[in-house]
């Protein structure tokens, strides 16, 4: 597991580019985001060589469900013998393509499968079936998660396990209406051995995106042709 904290790692890279020139300015923001582009590749780059992923990438939070609809789903035609509800709150994007990276269980652990139509339709009439099942659905442009079922009622709360675009997201799970966690203190969820990696390339990105002239002078002064974002 990454030592730093997401805070700490952007003032590494903000360091790493004033060792090339001390008139780059560089918001927060604007790093951070190019760290999570650089993350995003890196672990690509290990799946791809079938790697697998380290359990420190995960993050886990905790999704309330309230009752739902197959309109709202957009999952009909399923089964209207089905029970529908959904996350109260949308959930941070997963990383991978299908939103393979993403696990729910019931809060003391009975995981629950991913379905789509097709495979609701199959298992329809077995006698053997899992009482409940997840779907990915949009709305308004945000994923939720949607729990069907026809034994009864859901659990009130489901778990969420996965790996994230942006594991900054996470944190608004653990927010309450008078207080949020710190996002600068917040550890940062990567693999140690892959860290140097990351900075480097974040550093590089930074720096090809903007073409920073060499500073010759080094005075703590703008180029005439450095840009300030």
């Amino acid at each position: 597991m990454s030592n730093l904290t997401i805070g700490g790692i952007i003032d590494v890279v903000r360091e790493g580019l004033r060792e090339i020139s001390d008139d780059s300015v560089y918001p927060d923001r604007y790093i951070f985001r190019i760290i999570l582009a650089s993350r995003a590749a890196l672990l690509d780059q290990m799946k791809k060589q079938n790697k697998g992923f380290s359990p420190w990438l995960y993050q886990r939070f905790c999704l309330k469900l309230c009752p739902s609809s197959f309109i709202e789903c957009g999952c009909a035609p399923f089964s209207f013998d089905c029970d529908v509800y959904r996350s109260v709150n949308p959930i941070p994007q997963p990383l991978g393509e299908n939103n393979l990276i993403l696990n729910i269980s019931e809060l003391f652990g009975n995981h629950i499968n991913r379905i789509t139509e097709r495979q609701f339709r199959t298992i329809g009439d077995r006698k053997y079936k899992a009482p409940y099942y997840y779907y990915i659905g949009d709305v308004d442009s945000k994923k939720y998660i949607f729990i069907l079922g026809n034994q009864g009622m859901p659990p009130k709360y489901i778990k969420a396990e996965g790996v994230f675009e942006d594991p900054s997201e996470v944190l608004e799970f653990a927010c309450d209406d008078t207080e949020c966690p710190s996002l600068s203190g917040t550890g940062f969820p990567f693999i140690l051995s892959k860290e140097s990696a990351l900075i480097k390339m974040t550093m590089e990105t930074i720096l090809a995106s903007k073409k920073l002239p060499e500073d010759l002078i080094n005075d703590g002064r703008s180029t005439p042709d450095q840009l300030i974002i």
